[in-house]
């Protein structure tokens, strides 16, 4: 789900590791969801530069 709306907004990976400020690398593994502990902070930012919300993040990563 992250990866498609990344490439509807017209991001690469590495443009949107760069604006969230960590590595494409594990950019890559929250997209395959292989990283579900993520901070408070990168969470938010992620939910704004994907425009998605806090639930449906939830969702994705299983998060309670």
């Amino acid at each position: 789900m992250l990866r498609l709306k990344r490439k509807k907004l017209m991001l690469s990976q590495s443009d949107a590791s760069k604006i969230l400020g960590i590595d494409n690398t594990y950019l890559s593994l929250i997209e395959n969801k292989k990283r579900f502990h993520i901070s408070d902070d990168l969470f938010y930012k992620i939910c704004l530069l994907y425009k998605i919300s806090v639930d449906d993040l939830n969702l994705f990563l299983n998060k309670k």
